[in-house]
């Protein structure tokens, strides 16, 4: 299911969403038309603050996408 779309260029956006525990597929599509932009990817984990997910939860696609 879609979260965010942002087809409007410098334009921040945010959007939450409360996930259970385990892993879940998460599908970013980016395209980068000029040369500042940014993707922020944060989690909070239980009984924690903001943060970014750390490396070792993300694993990446292996089937050739």
């Amino acid at each position: 299911r879609l979260i965010l779309d942002n087809q409007t260029p410098n334009r921040y956006r945010e959007a939450a969403v409360d996930l259970s525990e385990g892993p879940h597929r998460i599908l970013i599509r980016y395209r980068d038309e000029g040369s500042y932009s940014h993707i922020y990817l944060y989690w909070v984990p239980p009984g924690g603050k903001q943060e970014n997910i750390p490396g070792r939860f993300l694993v990446p696609r292996t089937d050739g996408y």
